[in-house]
């Protein structure tokens, strides 16, 4: 199967990349209608999971290696998520608020990648505008890890400052994910090859 045009590669890809859209595009007008409900009506019935940190009680637990020779091992640093009943208010508007986010920015990302993948199989990757598509998706992954990163802190906070256990202690945590930072940095990189193969292109076209 070809890479580029009709039938190929590309063309399923962006046929999936469609379907990704669509899926965000609903996904954010129901959020959106969540928000207008919770406003004008209230809450709604169920529970909300959120990612937490947090760390045992030391008389709680032992953990030993005979076969190393090692007692008293401390488990730190523990990540779950902790399930509770909704409730109107800040905290249902500020989830609300993040899942939109999320969704707006999948959507700028998906919406480029498209755009993107329409070109290949159009059979013109070199496009004038694939450099900048690119490099909208490589400041986009960067922005969406620190959305993700200060979601997370947001949730670890609000379980460290709202409940309390005999046995854990409930911890913030930001946990930025340096990966995801290089993806984005080399997406970034990877737009300027975009953009120099279609200047070459271009001077190409008008040497010929």
């Amino acid at each position: 199967m070809q890479a580029m045009g009709k039938s190929s590669i590309s063309s399923v890809v962006k046929k999936l990349l469609d379907v990704a859209w669509y899926l965000a595009g609903a996904g954010l007008c129901l959020a959106t209608l969540m928000i207008v409900y919770t406003a004008v009506w209230g809450g709604f019935p169920g529970t909300i999971r959120v990612p937490i940190t947090f760390e045992l009680e030391a008389e709680a637990y032992q953990v030993a290696s005979p076969a190393l020779g090692v007692t008293g091992a401390v488990v730190d640093d523990i990540r779950a998520y902790l399930s509770f009943p909704l409730e109107r208010g800040v905290f249902l508007f500020a989830n609300l608020l993040i899942l939109v986010g999320l969704l707006a920015l999948a959507m700028l990302v998906l919406w480029q990648l498209r755009q993107v993948f329409r070109t290949l199989e159009d059979g013109a990757p070199f496009d004038a505008e694939n450099a900048r598509r690119i490099r909208w998706v490589g400041f986009a992954m960067i922005l969406g890890e620190i959305f993700r990163a200060s979601a997370l802190g947001f949730w670890t906070y609000y379980a460290a400052a709202r409940f309390e256990s005999e046995q854990m202690y409930f911890g913030a945590s930001l946990d930025f994910n340096l990966i995801a930072i290089i993806h984005g940095l080399v997406i970034l990189v990877i737009a300027e090859v975009f953009r120099s193969g279609t200047r070459l292109e271009e001077d190409q076209s008008l040497t010929v």
